[in-house]
């Protein structure tokens, strides 16, 4: 397995192969990798091996500041409805995830992001933002590789 999340590897790994410049500089039992120190892991370029330590700073959330989905709706043409959230209040400062099958986390981040003219409503502390200025504002990286900042060469 390849992967670059050490801490996601911990109890799963039985050996931590190091690799630079092509070649394989070390060879680490499980044990042997977890007794190296962060600071270690980090001279070797190495993300952390402890979840814990990725946990964002605390944020007081200021008071008032949210989002808002409203009549947040999707359907392909000529389709039932895929996605509906009647109305939805998001608190600032909070890490959201979206779990459900990808699809669904598709066409929900393609309305969020604009991608998508006809929605629903997006409200930022009581501004709505139409599909064009959420498009100004809104980054996506797809999950697919060919959908990725790519281009054939001319």
């Amino acid at each position: 397995m390849s992967e670059h999340r050490l801490y996601y590897l911990r109890g799963l790994a039985d050996r931590f192969i190091y690799i630079t410049a092509g070649q394989v500089e070390r060879d680490y039992s499980a044990a042997e990798f977890e007794q190296l120190t962060e600071q270690q892991r980090a001279d070797m370029g190495l993300s952390h091996l402890y979840s814990e330590d990725l946990l964002p700073p605390e944020i007081s959330p200021q008071i008032g500041e949210q989002m808002e989905l409203r009549n947040f709706c999707f359907a392909y043409k000529n389709e039932p409805e895929t996605l509906h959230i009647h109305e939805s209040k998001i608190p600032a400062n909070r890490i959201v995830g979206i779990i459900e099958i990808m699809e669904l986390k598709i066409d929900f981040s393609r309305c969020f992001c604009g991608l998508e003219k006809r929605c629903g409503e997006v409200i930022w502390n009581g501004k709505a933002y139409r599909p064009k200025d959420r498009l100004n504002t809104c980054y996506m990286v797809m999950q697919e590789v060919n959908h990725q900042l790519l281009r054939k060469r001319c």
